[in-house]
């Protein structure tokens, strides 16, 4: 039996101390554009680049390149998960419109403990544990705590209503 090749998947992030990428306001003037750092060369290590929406806006707005590039790595191609954006109106990007909107919740763990999980962000998952955010009660976009749920203590999931 022949096996194909597969390629190589690079998870890549840049967020502040506070866990976010933006600001308020949307802001990212935090993020400093050192011209001694070869983006070009960081880039060519990629060929396509997941993001969502307001990345693609952002990255667009910091140089632009054709609409289907990546502002700061021509070439590259970028995917953009976006509810909407239509194919349509942008021909050069491949947009996945129809994913699923984000269902909240409950992680039931066989100690007795719940998390409720509200926004996609607040739940990483790994192969053996899901690391549960806890958003701050008095500080909108940060985080209060981090929870470490063994999959092997999880004993059910189940929806919640969106409470917006």
């Amino acid at each position: 039996m022949e096996s194909k090749p597969t390629r190589k998947v690079r998870y890549g992030v840049a967020m502040s101390l506070d866990g976010l990428i933006a600001g308020p306001n949307g802001e990212a003037d935090w993020i400093v554009m050192d011209p001694d750092i070869d983006f070009g060369a960081i880039f060519s290590r990629f060929d396509t680049l997941l993001i969502g929406r307001k990345t693609h806006l952002a990255m667009q707005a910091m140089g632009g390149g054709e609409e289907g590039d990546a502002s700061m790595a021509p070439g590259v191609q970028s995917v953009v998960i976006s509810r909407t954006m239509r194919q349509a109106d942008h021909p050069k990007l491949m947009i996945v419109e129809d994913a699923e909107p984000f269902v909240p919740f409950r992680i039931n763990m066989s100690d007795g403990k719940s998390y409720d999980i509200r926004h996609p962000e607040l739940a990483l998952v790994f192969p053996r544990h899901v690391v549960v955010a806890v958003p701050s009660e008095h500080r909108a976009g940060l985080m209060q705590d981090l929870h470490y749920c063994a999959i092997l203590h999880i004993t059910r999931l189940e929806a919640l209503a969106d409470t917006g």
